[in-house]
């Protein structure tokens, strides 16, 4: 099976390995995984930014490769940013429905989340999904620990997420310390993240979107 996605890599640490619930909220865990996706897509790029010399606004999100790439979850993601160039906002948007159920699903044929459906009273069921295989959560735990408590220089990956988890309020929920402290490093990660402008904003867009959203009361 290929190397976990960013988005896969994501989902797994913002569910706790006990009791198998978000640790953070729904709309924050769908805005925070469609932008993971978003990222996949432009750091294997399917996706970019639109240049001086394209015949769209600069800036806005471009499908340059809508081959197929064997990976359902990139390929939906590539059918539905379609032809259009996105605000990053937007791209974020159209890429939130189905997104955490198809990398759920991923998670469980890995075999490192299991489902569960306990009943609440005995009446109402329920989903949840517990770890099965944490070992390369953990590891995963402990590069951003370096970076976020240790002041390690991070990975592209590593960075990838500690934006991620910026964005959607979420990085003390993973990682024990100060969160004062913590939330600090992670702006600085998030804001000098190497993968270059196309990927900060693509973060930024999901910060956005959640505030918004959180804003306004909606949510999915």
């Amino acid at each position: 099976m290929p190397a976990p996605t960013l988005a896969e890599d994501f989902l797994q640490l913002i569910l706790d390995d006990d009791s198998g619930k978000r640790v953070v909220g729904r709309l924050e865990a769908t805005r925070g995984l469609a932008g993971a996706v978003l990222v996949d897509l432009v750091q294997a790029g399917r996706v970019a930014q639109a240049e001086e010399e394209d015949d769209e606004r600069t800036g806005r999100f471009v499908v340059r490769d809508a081959s197929p790439t064997g990976d359902p979850v990139w390929d939906e993601a590539l059918e539905r940013l379609g032809d259009k160039p996105r605000t990053g906002r937007r791209a974020v948007e159209k890429l939130v429905k189905g997104a955490e159920t198809a990398v759920r699903e991923r998670l469980v044929e890995r075999g490192v989340v299991r489902q569960e459906e306990p009943s609440v009273l005995g009446v109402f069921p329920t989903k949840r999904w517990p770890a099965s295989d944490s070992r390369h959560e953990e590891q995963l735990m402990q590069r951003i620990e370096s970076v976020l408590a240790g002041g390690a220089v991070p990975d592209q990956r590593t960075a990838d997420l500690i934006a991620l988890l910026h964005a959607v309020r979420a990085a003390h929920k993973v990682i024990d310390g100060d969160r004062k402290t913590l939330k600090a490093r992670a702006e600085e990660i998030a804001e000098d993240n190497p993968g270059g402008d196309a990927v900060r904003r693509a973060v930024h867009a999901v910060r956005a979107v959640v505030v918004t959203v959180a804003t306004s009361g909606a949510g999915v």
